[in-house]
């Protein structure tokens, strides 16, 4: 999913991405579409309920 929010020029992109093993990959960017950046950005890994990495 992509939230263009306020600014024509910025916006958040997010999703889940989910393997087999109950694990699945968050991820969330800030864009700045005027500078073509990805301003910043997180990704977690879960098992089950369970955080098992922040990068």
């Amino acid at each position: 999913m992509v939230d263009v929010g306020n600014s024509p020029y910025t916006g958040t992109a997010e999703g889940e991405v989910c393997f087999l093993g109950n694990i699945r990959l968050r991820m969330r960017e800030e864009l700045d579409f005027d500078a073509a950046l990805i301003t910043s950005y997180g990704y977690e890994v879960y098992r089950g309920n369970e955080k098992l990495s922040l990068i």
